[in-house]
């Protein structure tokens, strides 16, 4: 995996008591893109961090189960679609 590699996933949140507003509900499956991959300083050490297509929220690899890689095109595609509210919450 590298940077901007994109990818169908399904979320498994360790924790639920602090997903924020706009988080995707825990087992949704989304499609995300590699952004960057963490420090050994950052909160997430060595994890890659991804952003979803459509929450507002980026998530740490250790919280998605990898289902199949995807084209940029369609992590585009479904990001142009605009983001999905939740009710999630700190």
């Amino acid at each position: 995996m590298e940077s901007f590699d994109c990818f169908k996933v399904k979320t498994n949140y360790k924790r639920t008591d602090d997903l924020k507003e706009g988080s995707p509900p825990n087992h949704t499956e989304i499609l995300v893109q590699i952004l960057w991959q963490s420090t050994d300083e950052d909160p997430y050490p060595n994890d890659f961090v991804f952003m979803p297509s459509r929450y507002k929220w980026w998530i740490p690899e250790r919280d998605l189960k990898i289902l199949e890689k995807v084209s940029s095109e369609e992590y585009q595609d479904e990001r142009n679609l605009g983001l999905i509210e939740t009710n999630n919450r700190l």
